[in-house]
């Protein structure tokens, strides 16, 4: 849906929009598990997936925006 959407975009070229988004995946892929082992070794595990959570939440509450659905096929 991201890529979709950034490739739809009319104030960014659309090339520029789809590598921005595949950079924010790949620094997310490439950071997140550091990041949850260092808060998980300063603090104790559950602490360090919950930050996995809190993370994702705010994700989940907007993913209705970034795209418009569909239509059905017959």
């Amino acid at each position: 849906m991201l890529f979709s959407a950034a490739g739809r975009t009319s104030n960014v070229p659309t090339g520029s929009a789809i590598a921005g988004v595949a950079t924010a995946g790949y620094v997310g892929f490439l950071a997140g598990p550091p990041l949850i082992g260092v808060v998980a070794q300063a603090t104790i595990l559950p602490v360090g997936l919950g930050l996995v959570v809190l993370c994702c939440a705010p994700l989940a509450l907007l993913a209705g925006s970034a795209g418009t659905p569909l239509a059905r096929l017959p």
